[in-house]
């Protein structure tokens, strides 16, 4: 008679999205301005993977589909280079047009507006950003917002740069299997 035995193994399972999320290619989008807001100037650089805003500006790009709804492991991954300070600069998801404080994460102004958790800090050069912002916001979102305000007469320059929306990464999960298999029979003396 063959008994059965009960071993464990171990196994790595790894609970990720689908797909890597890809870099906005500005190149594919419309930048528009925000309605009685914006006097700024936009630039595509880097065969559409820079935004570059200067002056007084408010843009937006209509999301696709696929990326508007915001879910609570949702992560702004972009780098960001400003040439010269405004009182506003920023980025964030819009459900309209308009004006969105509580939506925009400010990196960088003299004036203290939105969510001020993530901070510019190297003038002048590239500076990386991953703002998970479904710990601060979730929903669906038909507009990704960008600022860079200076309404007071002057100038100011921000750079976004390889912006992508992306799930947070996962974290692979140690689980133990147990299979049934058939015990080895011994050979023992005297039997």
């Amino acid at each position: 008679m063959r008994r059965i035995t009960s071993i464990a193994l171990p196994a790595l399972l790894c609970c990720c999205a689908p797909g890597a999320a890809d870099v906005i290619d500005f190149d594919d989008y419309t930048i528009a301005g925000l309605p009685s807001q914006d006097d700024g100037s936009h630039e595509v650089l880097d065969s559409g993977a820079t935004l570059k805003l200067s002056g007084n500006a408010w843009k937006y790009i209509t999301l696709p589909a696929a990326l508007r709804s915001v879910e609570a492991d949702t992560v702004l991954d972009l780098d960001v280079r400003i040439d010269v300070g405004g009182e506003i600069q920023g980025i964030g998801f819009a459900p309209t047009t308009g004006i969105h404080a509580g939506n925009c994460f400010q990196l960088y102004g003299s004036q203290s507006w939105g969510n001020r958790t993530y901070d510019y800090d190297t003038p002048g050069e590239w500076q990386h950003f991953s703002i998970p912002v479904g710990t601060h916001y979730t929903g669906d979102f038909d507009y990704l917002q960008f600022v860079g305000d200076h309404d007071s007469g002057g100038t100011q320059v921000i750079y976004f740069k390889d912006v992508a929306i992306v799930p947070e990464p996962c974290a692979a999960v140690l689980i133990v299997l147990s299979l049934a298999v058939p015990a080895r029979r011994r050979n023992r003396p005297g039997r």
